[in-house]
């Protein structure tokens, strides 16, 4: 469940939909500030760079996810998947458009997308699942063809709620959200990608009484990102591990997460120095972006 979705439902008992007045309620606002500019050049250390000020996207909606190469954008907006491109990375980002063959009547929220384009995960009540919203996976052969009938990730999904699963870059750990009581963050694994994941296990280290969700697990599987209600408002965290069975250390919030603002979602690029997430910082939930 995204950050989004459970403060609508904490107004309005409205589950997985969002409450009118949020970014999920409203059509897009096509401006983009693109004065990031392109990636950063990949030569220096991640971890040494400042992270730049925010800048807004645009597009009414959240949960962002983007392709490795920053030119393919796919995001929610009124429970529904949205795709915008661009041919380079210094362009503007175009019109979005509806994947009709992934969109329904029914719910469909946080979208993960890899790194190269080919899979998609996401969360939907549609039919077919095992209860509530669960985990669905759609594939397609090249970045131009059409998305393929999705199916139900079964080995993840549960009767309550399952959301927000990010494959690591060898498709063998997924990172996810699972509501048992409330959010929490959660991950599995495998030994192939052959096989099915085995039962997901909650990350003790990192969920709280409170709210955890929308995870970003980095290709390495050393890097996990999160919203979370820990401080009292939403803000975004991501914490470290020394290797990909370790546990990871405490969470630190992240510098362009806003106090005054409801910050979830987060996205980052291969390289971990580009991240995109939802924030209610213009007045309602859009796109925010910010380099290193």
């Amino acid at each position: 469940m995204r950050l989004v979705a459970l403060i609508a439902l904490s107004l309005g008992g409205c589950g997985f939909r969002v409450a009118a007045g949020t970014g999920d309620a409203g059509g897009f606002d096509a401006t983009v500030d693109s004065s990031d500019g392109p990636l950063p050049d990949s030569d220096q250390p991640d971890a040494a760079l400042p992270w730049g000020t925010p800048a807004l996207v645009g597009f009414l909606g959240d949960d962002p996810t983007a392709t490795g190469d920053l030119l393919e954008l796919i995001f929610n907006s009124s429970n529904d998947l949205w795709v915008v491109t661009r041919t380079n990375v210094s362009d503007s980002w175009g019109t979005p458009a509806l994947i009709t063959q992934l969109s329904t009547s029914f719910d469909e929220t946080t979208p993960e997308i890899t790194f190269d384009g080919l899979t998609m995960t996401f969360s939907s009540n549609r039919p077919g699942g095992q209860g509530g919203h669960d985990l669905w996976m759609s594939t397609r052969v090249s970045r131009n063809a059409a998305w393929q009938t999705p199916v139900v990730l079964a080995d993840l999904s549960s009767t309550t709620g399952d959301s927000a699963a990010t494959l690591s870059e060898d498709a063998l750990m997924v990172a996810m959200v699972r509501t048992l009581g409330g959010n929490d963050l959660y991950i599995a694994t495998r030994l192939t990608a052959a096989l099915v994941f085995g039962p997901p296990q909650p990350l003790a280290e990192l969920n709280t009484s409170g709210h955890e969700g929308s995870t970003m697990l980095s290709g390495d599987k050393l890097m996990l990102c999160f919203d979370s209600l820990r401080s009292g408002n939403g803000d975004i965290y991501c914490a470290t591990r020394a290797t990909p069975t370790s546990t990871f250390d405490t969470p630190m919030l992240m510098p362009f997460s806003d106090p005054a603002a409801l910050d979830a979602d987060v996205w980052l690029s291969p390289d971990k120095r580009v991240a995109l997430w939802s924030s209610t910082r213009s007045g309602s939930f859009q796109i925010w972006q910010a380099t290193r």
